[in-house]
């Protein structure tokens, strides 16, 4: 539409022989700015290039404007200019203003026609209707960026987004409702939901590989033979930790294995959270604590507190084939090392990765937990009680030992 450009536009086309129209289009200020130009026999094709590019003025000509003319102008606005030239040249200069369809003449001589030319449309004008689509599923806002994309698809109408009803005004061309209701409509559709079921768990290092093996999870012929999964190192105070992924087949078979290794003590479970997300909407699960930090500023103590997490961040797309990608990130803080000045140090882990596999499948990540993490963990007298911390409390001094930590997410597409 025309009233959306903030540029100005000059389109000049003969009516008869010897005679040609020109129709101005200005945004900016008629008579803001005063120009001075001289022209001796230069043709007034190029007169009204220089003359347009003084006024900021978009021109459209035919190529056949080569009457000489002479100018002397002086402290003239754009508008006088031109208008003096196209009556030199014997053309008639038509004025829009600077919205659809308004169309104000600066001149023009008797029998004359008049020409509607905009940015988007060179056609005749064309009634416009009002049409009022209510959106059931996707929001106003997004639809409505999705059509401006395509300029085409609004050329010659114009669009209002009602945010409060989430429903779209439109004012376009007849011939254009069919189409516009036909793409909306494909845009308009409900998001799939996927149910995402996490479980965070310990296992001693011995334990969570017995666990694998037994359920057919060859982790390391996987990574050599397959990309289906994928191995992440990082290095740490303690040494190298190896976070490891790869997929179980069956989900009722890891739950067997893992409340049979519980039950036995040799499985701790510390969250089994879950969320429902829509596809291609970041779903967030996590679990942690707060250590306290004090901060001296001017020699007042101020206590500050920084979150450490366990934390998963899951987002899905629902592929064709009963298949799901998931975007995944893994974050693993933990408490350090006692600093100088008494406070806590604070290790931080990241794993951000993208896997895709089929609904239902459990997608599993291994790492490890490092002894001075879970020697302080332990102090609890909580954990005392169960058999694997009992266990691992009494061999510590003989032998050293970690825990392995197994982040299990299956997807689950509700419809």
């Amino acid at each position: 539409m025309l009233g959306q450009s903030s540029q100005n536009r000059l389109v000049t086309k003969p009516i008869k022989a010897g005679f040609c129209i020109a129709i101005l289009y200005f945004s900016a200020p008629l008579y803001a700015d005063k120009i001075d130009m001289q022209a001796m026999q230069i043709p007034a094709q190029e007169v009204f290039v220089r003359l347009a590019a003084a006024a900021d003025v978009n021109l459209v000509m035919r190529a056949d404007l080569n009457s000489p003319v002479h100018m002397h102008l002086q402290q003239l606005s754009a508008r006088q200019s031109l208008h003096m030239l196209c009556q030199t040249i014997e053309v008639s200069c038509y004025w829009y203003a600077d919205h659809l369809g308004t169309e104000k003449p600066l001149d023009s001589w008797q029998g004359a026609q008049s020409l509607l030319v905009t940015n988007q449309q060179l056609a005749d004008d064309t009634p416009l209707e009002l049409l009022n689509l209510p959106l059931r599923y996707a929001e106003a806002e997004q639809v409505a960026q999705q059509l401006k994309a395509d300029t085409s698809l609004l050329a010659g109408g114009q669009m209002v987004v009602d945010s409060r009803s989430q429903s779209l005004l439109l004012r376009v061309p007849a011939t254009q409702i069919e189409t516009l209701v036909a793409i909306i409509n494909s845009l308009d559709k409900p998001l799939q939901q996927v149910h995402i079921e996490a479980r965070i768990a310990i296992a001693t290092s011995d334990v969570g590989s017995s666990l694998r093996q037994g359920l057919g999870l060859q982790l390391s012929q996987q990574l050599a033979n397959s990309s289906a999964a994928t191995s992440l190192s990082f290095m740490g105070k303690e040494g190298a930790n190896n976070l490891q992924i790869g997929l179980v087949g069956s989900h009722i078979l890891l739950n067997l294995e893992l409340a049979a290794m519980e039950a036995s003590g040799q499985v701790l479970t510390l969250a089994q959270p879950q969320v429902l997300v829509q596809e291609g909407q970041q779903g967030l699960m996590e679990t942690g604590q707060e250590v306290p930090y004090i901060l001296n500023q001017d020699g007042n103590p101020i206590r500050e507190w920084k979150q450490a997490v366990l934390g998963l961040t899951v987002t899905p797309r629902v592929l064709a084939e009963d298949q799901v990608e998931l975007d995944l990130a893994v974050v693993q803080d933990s408490i350090g090392e006692l600093l100088a000045n008494g406070e806590l140090a604070l290790n931080t882990h990241r794993l951000q990765t993208k896997v895709r596999m089929d609904m239902g499948q459990t997608l599993v990540l291994g790492g490890a937990l490092y002894e001075q993490q879970l020697q302080r963990l332990l102090h609890n007298p909580k954990w005392l009680s169960v058999p694997i911390f009992n266990r691992w409390l009494k061999q510590q001094k003989k032998q050293s030992q970690r825990f392995e930590l197994l982040v299990f997410v299956t997807p689950k597409l509700i419809s």
